[in-house]
This record gives C-alpha cells, sequence and structure tokens, in this order.
C-alpha cells in the first residue's frame, strides 16, 4: 500500500526535510504497538532527536548508531493514532516493511486472511481513507519478504552490487574499493553496509 505520511506515522518529521527517508527496521504489529527500529537518512542527531520525538504518534525517541550514512532510531509510538492505524490494528495486519519520504509512505502489510485485508479495504474506502493498494499476494508470496524487510536499501544495493562484480567469487573478481567506486562511496562505508547486510541475512537465515 501507499499512504500519506498524515495517514500513518511521523508526519510532521518527513515534512519537516522534503528529502529525508525512513525505513521500519522490524516487523511492527500495530495492535501492541511495540517498540520498533527505524533507519533516517540523516546524520543530524540533534534535528533528528527534536523532530521525531517532537512528532504527535512518538512518546520517546533514543538514537542508538550510525549506520549507512544515517541513524538507528529506537521508537516509543504514543497513544495518539491515525484512522489508518485503527483500521490495519484491528485487522491484525503487520508491516514487514514501510518506507517513508516526504511523499508518502510505502508499506508492505500482511494480513492474517484475505477477509481481513478486504475488510480493512472497504473501511478505508467508506472512511474516505486516502491510500491505494499497489499488489497483493497470497501468504506464499509474503513469506518472502523476510530478509527483504531487515536490509535498508543502501545494504541491498551493496549487497546486489557485490555480487554483479563478483566480490564474493573464490577468486575474488573486484576489490573492495572497485565495489566503493561502483557504490559511488567510501571503502570504509561499502564494507560497513556488507557487514550489516550480510549479518542481517546470516541472522534471518540461521536463527
Amino acid at each position: 500500500m501507499r499512504v500519506p505520511p498524515d495517514e500513518f506515522l511521523l508526519a510532521d518529521a518527513l515534512s519537516e526535510r522534503p528529502g529525508v527517508r525512513i525505513e521500519l527496521e522490524r516487523v511492527v504489529p500495530f495492535r501492541e504497538r511495540t517498540t520498533p527500529t527505524l533507519w533516517i537518512a540523516s546524520q543530524d542527531a540533534p534535528w533528528v532527536t527534536q523532530a521525531v520525538g517532537g512528532d504527535e504518534t512518538v512518546d520517546e525517541v533514543e538514537v542508538l548508531d550510525t549506520v549507512d550514512e544515517g541513524l538507528v532510531l529506537q521508537v516509543d509510538w504514543a497513544a495518539t493514532s491515525t484512522p489508518f492505524l485503527d483500521v490495519i490494528a484491528e485487522a491484525d495486519a503487520t508491516c514487514l516493511k514501510g518506507i517513508g519520504t516526504a511523499d508518502g509512505w510505502s508499506l508492505t502489510l500482511r494480513y492474517p486472511t484475505h477477509e481481513a485485508f478486504t475488510a480493512s479495504y472497504h473501511r478505508c474506502s467508506d472512511e474516505d481513507i486516502e491510500f491505494s493498494v499497489e499488489s497483493v499476494r497470497s501468504s506464499a508470496g509474503i513469506a518472502d519478504y523476510g530478509v527483504e524487510s531487515m536490509l535498508t536499501e543502501p545494504q541491498r544495493e551493496a549487497l546486489n552490487e557485490a555480487l554483479a562484480c563478483g566480490y564474493f567469487d573464490v577468486p575474488r573478481g573486484a576489490t573492495l574499493q572497485t565495489l566503493a567506486d561502483r557504490l559511488g562511496i567510501s571503502d570504509t562505508a561499502a564494507s560497513q553496509r556488507l557487514r550489516r547486510g550480510i549479518q542481517k541475512v546470516l541472522s534471518e537465515q540461521l536463527r
């Protein structure tokens, strides 16, 4: 689905800087409103703390780390909600992946049944909630989102580029510096993206 920022989360923070990008880093079940991890494409910690922490949907925010030229945040949601959040929470939907920009949120949602999705769709329409459905997949297709939902876009790009240029081949087909040049970043940043991306993939597949 795609929804405007003010129908979902962090509308205030996203509107302050049109170029900012926020990714939900963990699976988020909305009914329990569990504490998620967010990745935000900004290293301006004072602004991030003020903008995200001051958003009406947020109760508390803590900067955990600097990763892939952005900040990793732990967020406690406030009791404040939106009609769209209420609808998907009541349907027991879970967010597998979420990417937010000033233009809106792109969400991959898992519904327990097709009927739950249908009821949620009709309720959004009845209540004039602005949204669009880009695709619907069966439960077999949804299972493929496990690892993808864990990786940030820069990590996915780095891993894909490393595979394409032969970085993982034996013997190695490209050096770290070559990979970094292809990505347009420093070799240190390339190494960090690869290590963190590989760690996430392995933790998902081997646990």
